[in-house]
Formats: C-alpha cells, structure tokens, sequence
C-alpha cells in the first residue's frame, strides 16, 4: 500500500511491474490528487500527500490550522477537523464516492501518504455512511493530526480499522500540536529506528518508508512483495 502511494505521487501510466490499473482524478485548485487501483476485489482509493517543497497551494492549506465542521454524515456537530485537509478531501469528494458507487469490487480501503493520510481518515469515515457494507480499513503512513478530541472520540470504535504507520523519527504524526488541540486515532505501528525519537529526520518521512516497512516485514517473518523489490 506504501506503493500504492508512491504511484499516486504523479500521474504515470504503470507503476513498476504492479500490473495495476491506474486511474487518477485531480482537482488542481486545491492541488488535491487521488488513485483509484482495483486488486483482488478491494478497491484503494490513495490521495497523494503534500507537494510541499514545490506546491505553494499546499503549504496554504497545510497551514490551515483552524478547525471546521467536515460537513461528512458520520460525524457529529461537535467533530471539527484540520481546514485545509478538509477542503482539499472535499474538492474531491464527489469523485470519490462517484467511483466507489461504480466498482463492483467486494470491499474499499482508504490509504495516503503524509496529508494524503488524513484524507483518507475522512474518506474512510465518508464511507461509513455511502459505503457501510464495504468500507474496511483506512492505512495511512506519517499521517499529521486532523481531529478534534470529539472526532477521536467518535472514530474509536474503528481502532483497530484505522492504522497509522510511523516510521522513527518522522516528525508529521507530531502536528499539529496536540496544544491546539489536534487528536490521532487508529493503531500505531512504529517501524524504524526508535533511537532519538525526540529528534526529527524529515527522511525518515520522504524517503525512509519503503527500507523500514520492507525491514519491519522481514523481522516479523514475512517476505516483502517481490514486484517492488529494490
């Protein structure tokens, strides 16, 4: 799925020998990009993270660190979340939903990368009301905070369909602060190096995943997925 979030990055016709089908839909206003793949009957729909050394749009909107209502049927009036996270998920939210109505596929996970990550939780969350029977798990990977303590509150029943990766000292699942009152949700599961954790490594965010996953797998007996191996 890490994989999954690379390919959505860019706009490509194939993503190394994956054999996926790729469908990308953009909304470049917000500079909000998402991919659909459809695999062994589950449909992924993986929102890219944040451009943000080359996009100022997504420096706007990562900064936007006032809450609002999500306007997303699942929550509560009391759940506010990130703005500019949920501005770019709304930008693209009538595709999202629009897609998953047409895929015949059995089950729908959410995944991102980064921003990307946060998107996912509130697709997922989207899902719960549009996509009740099929909707299974969101996987985000460096995911910033998003929800208010209310948001948290009302997604812990999905603890453990909600999984946040974190890979050493990746310094984005910090912010914004909890001070500002920003929650998590979802299990963790740390990868990487845990030496030094109280400094930051933006590689351990851009480029430190893909060795720290395959090296988490391989310490938990399992073998990493041959088409992308390094």
């Amino acid at each position: 799925m890490f994989h999954m979030c690379q390919a959505a990055w860019r706009r490509r016709d194939a993503y190394r020998d994956s054999g996926w089908i790729l469908e990308y839909h953009e909304h470049p206003e917000t500079n909000t990009q998402v991919l659909f793949i459809e695999e062994r009957d589950t449909l992924y729909v993986v929102f890219r993270g944040s451009q943000f050394r080359i996009s100022e749009t997504d420096r706007r909107h990562n900064t936007m660190i006032v809450r609002r209502r999500p306007e997303i049927e699942a929550f509560s009036r009391s759940v506010r979340t990130h703005m500019g996270f949920t501005e770019k998920y709304h930008a693209v939210r009538d595709a999202v939903l629009s897609r998953a109505r047409t895929s015949t596929a059995r089950r729908i996970m959410t995944v991102g990368h980064s921003a990307g990550g946060a998107l996912a939780i509130l697709a997922f969350a989207d899902f719960l009301t549009h996509e009740p029977d099929r909707i299974s798990h969101a996987v985000t990977y460096g995911m910033p905070r998003l929800l208010n303590r209310a948001g948290a509150r009302e997604l812990s029943s999905y603890q453990n369909r909600i999984v946040r990766v974190i890979n050493g000292a990746d310094p984005v699942p910090r912010v914004p602060a909890a001070l500002f009152g920003y929650r998590h949700v979802g299990t963790v599961i740390q990868i990487g190096s845990r030496e030094g954790l109280s400094l930051v490594s933006f590689a351990d965010h851009n480029t430190g995943y893909p060795g720290a996953l395959r090296d988490w797998l391989r310490d938990h007996g399992l073998s990493p997925d041959p088409r992308f191996a390094p």
